[in-house]
């Protein structure tokens, strides 16, 4: 009967555990890539011109491999365009046939594709655009031009000749830049409150990511805490996708403090840009970068923190020298600081476990890891905010968490309470250069539309949802 007991104990805590997963999963990282629809859906008429791709007399550009071919122009109102996703597993040739384009026609189009872009360098996150020719009835005749959108900022496409031959081309995407805002009183978690007006999950993470430096979202975020938030919304002008976000400012006050963050690339136009650098500066012009995170997961509550406590295993008071963050399983754990990583693998009490040095002064320690990243070797750099590892609970451990420490002078301190000085500060003309897009943007934020529609991607209808 008791075996029967701690069986039933143990699958309780599994369906508890798989549960909790779930709700995380569904409520808490909806910024996660959901799956796409399943099929492709038709998109407004083309938008595309073509006036770059061949001469006035309508002959395809002298590289073209059928120069003796002339090109025939449809009407854009004898068109029609089909923005298709790619999946995971997909590749051109079965993504052609599933959206009604037969194997000669699918072969066609992938050898005229091929002198300029290999079609097996497709991705999720790619899109296709396809343009159908229509009959007078307007059904499909034939795909008159098929488009790949790899990195939002280069198009590689094949159009119709009239042989039925396809000649291939690229081109630079054109793009325009809408600017947003949101704000209002955080009914509950940050990121929550944002989604619920419509902002997009990439502009929330980078908001998180700006913030994480000054606050602590488990602890110092309340009921009641207002922010605001203006960001850009880049979108390719021909398919009306979204190629990408930008987080421009940032207002959160808290019962605790008021923070104001703006984005400033400083080194932009001398590509002088660090990797991993955070563009985004407080308004006296001081980066909103420190040396190290406070927090090295992006979602987490801290189960235990540092000082004496009540040891799990052997029931004695102790003194906890580091944070415990509990998180599901796998949850991705970033770098605190740059560093170069000083031990990578196996401890009996620690699990798998990484520990960095930063400089000579402060090192971190990552336990309890359910994998280490294949990345993370010893006497590797890492940047910060580079994925480490994932949240396990090896070693000695009574549940998913992440340990956490941070060594100063091989002392062991509290994570939470250190404050360290900003990486940068703007001076001279780069400060002056700030103060103006900072009174500008200021200004021009009362005046910005809100989204009260979701306005994503098309071929993402599931992230409506979000």
């Amino acid at each position: 009967m008791s075996l029967q007991r701690t069986l039933l104990k143990q699958r309780s805590l599994i369906f508890l555990t798989v549960l909790f997963s779930a709700y995380y999963a569904i409520f808490e990282k909806r910024e996660m890539t959901l799956p796409l629809p399943e099929v492709a859906f038709d998109s407004r008429v083309i938008n595309v011109s073509f006036s770059d791709l061949y001469d006035t007399n309508r002959t395809p550009a002298p590289n073209a491999p059928d120069t003796d071919v002339t090109f025939q122009p449809i009407k854009r109102s004898e068109s029609r365009e089909r923005i298709v996703p790619v999946r995971h597993g997909d590749n051109l040739y079965g993504i052609l046939q599933k959206n009604a384009i037969d194997r000669p026609t699918a072969q066609a189009i992938i050898e005229g594709l091929r002198p300029i872009y290999n079609p097996n360098r497709i991705r999720v996150g790619h899109t296709l655009a396809v343009t159908y020719a229509l009959s007078e009835s307007g059904e499909p005749l034939y795909p008159y031009l098929v488009e790949l959108g790899t990195d939002g900022t280069q198009r590689f496409g094949v159009v119709r000749l009239n042989n039925g031959n396809y000649h291939a081309y690229q081109r630079a995407a054109q793009t325009t830049r809408e600017r947003y805002r949101a704000e209002g009183t955080i009914q509950h978690s940050f990121a929550r409150s944002l989604r619920r007006q419509k902002v997009p999950a990439s502009v929330i993470e980078e908001a998180v990511t700006a913030f994480s430096y000054d606050i602590d979202f488990q602890r110092d975020i309340e009921k009641g805490d207002y922010v605001q938030i203006g960001y850009d919304i880049i979108r390719d002008q021909d398919t009306n996708t979204i190629i990408s976000t930008e987080l421009v400012a940032a207002k959160l006050i808290t019962s605790k403090k008021t923070l104001d963050i703006y984005r400033f690339d400083k080194d932009s136009h001398t590509r002088n840009t660090p990797e991993g650098f955070i563009p985004f500066y407080h308004a006296r012009g001081d980066s909103v970068a420190r040396a190290l995170l406070r927090t090295p997961l992006s979602t987490a509550y801290i189960s235990s923190r540092f000082g004496i406590r009540q040891d799990p295993f052997s029931g004695y008071t102790r003194l906890h020298r580091g944070v415990d963050f509990a998180a599901p399983i796998s949850t991705p754990i970033f770098a605190a600081g740059s560093g170069v990583i000083e031990e990578a693998g196996n401890r009996q009490y620690y699990g798998n476990y990484v520990k960095i040095k930063h400089n000579s002064v402060y090192r971190t320690v990552y336990a309890h890891m359910n994998a280490v990243a294949i990345t993370a070797i010893k006497g590797a750099r890492v940047q910060q905010g580079e994925i480490i590892g994932y949240v396990g609970s090896t070693g000695r451990s009574t549940g998913p968490h992440l340990h956490y420490e941070v060594h100063r002078h091989n002392g062991k301190i509290n994570p939470l309470l250190v404050n360290l000085p900003p990486t940068h500060r703007l001076q001279g003309n780069q400060l002056r250069q700030f103060q103006k897009a900072v009174t500008a943007y200021n200004i021009e934020y009362s005046d910005l539309p809100t989204i009260t529609q979701p306005q994503l991607a098309r071929g993402s209808e599931d992230d409506n949802n979000k």
